[in-house]
């Protein structure tokens, strides 16, 4: 799922269901980039943050290849290459940090075979947040930390109101109709809280144009996607 962040929540934009258990590979990641990209274009991603499993030289050969900035945690036991020359978890690169400092490495260094930056913080539970980026290593670990509003909009759709689990679907394409139908309510709900204020202090005519204005814009991005044969 490909997701804007926006004022504390994740709107679902893009989607793939998945035949499967687990993760996403490469070449489904790829293809929802792809459609979101056909959608709103490149330009539209300020960047892209992901979590642990998001890693590897194929797909970061792609983000860098389409110049889709990027921010995504690695493990803190990661393998890379030492200043010296020798093998050692990434963590090591941080290992003098005091709990809540921030460290960005000064140069760039090889992960799965490309070179990136890597920003380090050790967290107060005495682990640590790393990441790895293709350019302005300064903003990253804010950048980064909006990916949390991925995990709201995860509970929304499985506790919090759609109860999406307790359906018990198992159909690909009714999944996917599934999700369209709550990622829209999700959509809806600022719109809707903007109309009613207009509602109850200006006119009913106010609240209906936000509405014909909202939707005429979601029909008109989404309906060569929905109804693409």
């Amino acid at each position: 799922c490909v997701g804007i962040c926006y004022k504390g929540i994740c709107f679902p934009i893009v989607w793939l269901p998945l035949e499967k258990r687990g993760n996403s590979n490469t070449e489904e990641r790829i293809s929802v980039i792809e459609k979101f990209t056909i959608l709103f274009g490149k330009l539209k991603i300020k960047c892209l943050t992901a979590d642990r499993e998001f890693i590897g030289f194929k797909w970061f050969s792609y983000l860098l290849d389409q110049e889709i900035y990027f921010r995504i945690r690695v493990k803190e036991n990661f393998t890379v290459i030492s200043s010296k020359g020798k093998k050692a978890p990434i963590k090591a690169l941080f290992r003098n940090l005091r709990k809540g400092e921030v460290r960005v490495l000064s140069r760039q260094r090889m992960i799965c075979g490309v070179r990136v930056f890597i920003v380090g913080q050790k967290l107060h539970s005495g682990k640590y947040l790393i990441l790895v980026t293709d350019k302005n290593p300064e903003t990253a670990m804010d950048d980064y930390r909006l990916c949390w509003e991925i995990e709201t909009l995860f509970s929304c759709l499985k506790t919090r109101g759609f109860n999406f689990e307790s359906t018990h679907i198992t159909k690909l394409e009714l999944i996917e109709k599934n999700g369209c139908c709550s990622g829209n309510c999700i959509l809806l709900v600022p719109y809707y809280r903007r109309m009613a204020s207009c509602t109850k202090a200006y006119n009913n005519k106010e609240a209906w144009t936000m509405r014909y204005k909202y939707f005429s814009i979601w029909h008109e991005l989404l309906t060569p996607y929905c109804f693409k044969s």
